[in-house]
């Protein structure tokens, strides 16, 4: 198995590309591969030792795991079969030859290469072999164990040197160490000098630079499978032509803003690493619409204080583009977007910062970098310093900051009335009443800065922006990043779940099965939050869920996590509908000590306006409630809080500045809320949750009693069988737009 796990990473005779790069469409990651045979270190679990006791558990490597980035350690006490994720392995001290039990596989070596005949084993009954020192106080391990019997060739190795049979005329005066049966092929198999270059590690020749357009690439979906990482993998592919004239416009934005100059290192001063970035720019399907190149400064290798002194970027909250876009519906405001081109590079540097020249187009003699006269994508300040240069521009011109998002701006019109943008780095949504009004403030934004009008778009941030203008109504969905999802984790062709999580559904932890790599999971996790954030409420529950369980997740996490991705393979292309007129409301909800690990409970909050949800929340509340009263009280400071910021962004929408009606199931609540009592069961309860009286009595909230079932929130903290779920869905405003956006 370890040899076909290695052959399926190693080049073929052509030389063009490895087993699992044409099978899968992306380079395989090797860089954590091990020699076999190694003297392994594996870090036992925290609870199977003491104080005092060893934390490691000594062994052999004998191959790897599925997935790769997990190890197989054969223990050097009890000669069982491990599986270990946390492995240091010291490739310094001479192995012990492993023998896997797979036939030889037709590998082939370069010049000067051996191949090594079996050696002589060295092993006791306990695995270990000769060369590995020490022994271990065994330890319980995370992954399975396998009887020492089922490692392959672990008590058949020839003990008297001989060749094994087939093992005719290999060489043996290389240096040891592999292990590896291998044979040279025959004269009509001989690799080719590609094949021979690409073992050497010798960098490849750069592609021919046929001329292409995106639209032929696109019809490679291989070619845009994921990014690339180095300057060399663009220029040695099939749309290399692509990827250079991507680095070309970079290279000429650069030069048009006067970036930098070049000059020789000033003495005590230090260079900030810098590289290419490459990444596919994508509609709201999904579909590749340009090749993008950045050149970007590596921002980790500046000093705080003396490179940098603050970070920060205008980025918008996900909540203020969705009461920007639910006000469009309402209202039917014209909204058109901007790009503003290489925006950073607008804003003046503060500080010298001086960073390595493009690889590529270096120019001068050696050791001549670049000090920075504009801001670079990647440096710790550059976000900051756009943004402040951006308010200038906008506020010159007579627009208002927000008070309750930086990145929104108001500028009040004399003769076009209220126009609102927002901005988002380097991304501009302008809405106004009339057309007239979004062009002025584009003629103003493209006068100063070099953008591209993309007029009346159907994206926004990764969003699709759908609009039927008719029936007065705005979805906003992401459809593409859902396909890509499915795609990633080959669930697109899955049966579809009509739930994310079943009814009643709990988690918690057992200690048992384990997964041995975390790293599909936190990813899949992290999408499923992303989508929960932006565009999909349903979600919310089931996201903040898993979440919880980020640090060594269980195969039950993981099914669970799969069955979420099952709900989204048949709700692709669901998103939130505004539309109408419908005030702004509110709902609160918490379950009782709902977590079994912590036994805290669930705070849930949604706020709809004008037909969907602007802004929701599903969080475990930070402290232990000894009653629902306390639960449900903790859960209304916290949608309190969300409520006043909510309620401030509405004044600056233009909307009036009226007390958000909160619905909540629970009189007792109401009563603590109502009444500044002392009993018993509030008198211990944190002084930052008794602001929800203050702010009641302020007359900006109040709470109303809803039964249980009607409460919109009941779904933020509990898993809802199928009616109630729909229900749920429904009044959030999410649904399917109708529009075939499965893509």
């Amino acid at each position: 198995m370890a040899l076909f796990f290695l052959r399926n990473r190693s080049p073929t005779a052509d030389g063009q590309a490895t087993p699992y790069e044409r099978f899968y469409g992306a380079k395989p990651d090797v860089a954590h591969l091990r020699v076999l045979g190694s003297p392994a270190y594996a870090l036992k679990p925290s609870t199977t030792y003491n104080k005092l006791d060893a934390k490691t558990l000594l062994g052999t490597i004998v191959g790897n795991a599925a997935g790769g980035h997990a190890f197989r350690i054969k223990s050097a006490v009890t000669g069982k079969i491990l599986i270990r994720r946390d492995v240091v392995a010291d490739e310094t001290v001479p192995v012990t030859p492993v023998h896997p039990s797979a036939l030889p596989v037709s590998l082939f070596l370069p010049e000067g290469w051996s191949i090594d005949t079996p050696a002589s084993s060295t092993r006791g009954d306990d695995g270990s072999g000769g060369d590995v020192p020490g022994n271990e106080v065994p330890g319980v391990g995370m992954g399975r164990d396998v009887p020492g019997d089922d490692v392959p060739g672990a008590d058949t190795a020839d003990t008297t040197g001989a060749a094994a049979p087939g093992a005719a005329g290999l060489r043996d005066d290389g240096p040891p160490g592999h292990g590896y049966f291998l044979r040279h092929r025959v004269a009509s198999d001989t690799p080719t000098a590609s094949a021979l270059t690409a073992l050497a590690h010798v960098p490849p020749t750069p592609a021919p630079l046929h001329s292409l357009t995106v639209v032929d690439a696109v019809s490679h979906p291989e070619w845009c499978a994921t990014p690339l990482k180095t300057r060399t993998d663009a220029l040695t592919r099939r749309d290399a032509h692509l990827w250079q004239q991507a680095m070309d416009d970079e290279m000429a934005s650069l030069r048009e803003a006067n970036a930098w100059e070049l000059l020789a290192l000033p003495a005590g001063a230090t260079t900030t690493g810098g590289r290419w970035v490459f990444d596919f720019k994508r509609d709201a399907n999904g579909t590749v619409t340009r090749y993008k190149a950045r050149y970007v400064a590596q921002g980790y290798t500046q000093r705080a204080g003396v490179d940098y002194m603050d970070v920060w970027a205008p980025c918008p909250a996900r909540a203020t583009v969705r009461a920007v876009m639910a006000m469009v519906a309402a209202d039917d405001l014209e909204l058109h977007v901007i790009d503003i081109k290489t925006a950073y590079l607008n804003a003046p540097m503060d500080m010298d910062v001086y960073v390595q020249q493009p690889e590529g187009y270096e120019v001068g003699a050696p050791g001549t970098v670049a000090r920075l006269r504009h801001a670079l994508y990647g440096c710790k300040q550059a976000g900051r310093l756009w943004g402040n240069q951006c308010h200038k521009t906008l506020t010159d011109f007579g627009a208002e900051r927000s008070t309750a998002d930086p990145t929104m701006y108001v500028w009040r019109h004399a003769v076009h009335g209220p126009i609102f943008i927002l901005v988002h780095v380097d991304d501009m949504a302008i809405a106004a009443k009339t057309l007239a009004g979004v062009s002025a403030a584009k003629d103003v934004v493209l006068s100063t800065y070099k953008g591209r009008d993309l007029g009346a778009s159907d994206t926004f941030l990764g969003m699709r922006v759908c609009r039927d203008r008719a029936a007065g109504t705005l979805w906003l969905s992401c459809p593409g990043v859902t396909v890509a999802l499915l795609q990633q984790f080959r669930m697109s062709d899955s049966r579809p779940n009509k739930l994310p999580l079943p009814a009643k559904a709990s988690l918690g932890r057992t200690g048992e099965q384990q997964l041995v790599d975390t790293t599909p999971y936190a990813e899949l996790v992290g999408s499923i939050l992303y989508l929960s954030t932006t565009t999909r409420p349903d979600l919310a529950y089931a996201s903040g869920l898993l979440a919880r369980y980020m640090s060594n997740p269980e195969e039950q996490h993981w099914t669970a996590a799969k069955g979420v991705l099952r709900y989204l393979a048949g709700t692709v292309s669901y998103g939130l509908c505004y539309g109408g007129s419908e005030a702004l409301a509110g709902a609160v909800d918490a379950d009782f000590g709902g977590s079994p690990e912590t036994r805290r409970s669930t705070t849930g909050w949604v706020f709809t306006w004008n037909g969907a949800a602007i802004s929701w929340g599903s969080k475990r509340q930070p402290t232990v409630s000894t009653s629902t009263a306390e639960a449900e009280y903790v859960a209304a400071a916290a949608a309190t809080r969300e409520a006043l910021w909510v309620r401030k962004l509405m004044v600056d929408l233009g909307q009036p500045a009226a007390p958000i009606d909160m619905a909540k199931d629970n009189q007792a609540c109401i009563s603590l809320i109502a009444n500044p009592e002392t009993t018993g069961r509030a008198k211990h309860i944190d002084i930052a949750h008794h602001m929800v009286r203050e702010r009641v009595a302020m007359g900006e909230v109040k709470f109303t009693y809803t039964p249980g079932a009607e409460v919109l929130a009941d779904g933020m903290t509990k898993a809802l069988p199928t009616p109630a779920f729909d229900t749920f869905r429904s009044r959030m405003g999410v649904g399917s737009t109708g529009d075939g956006a499965a893509g």
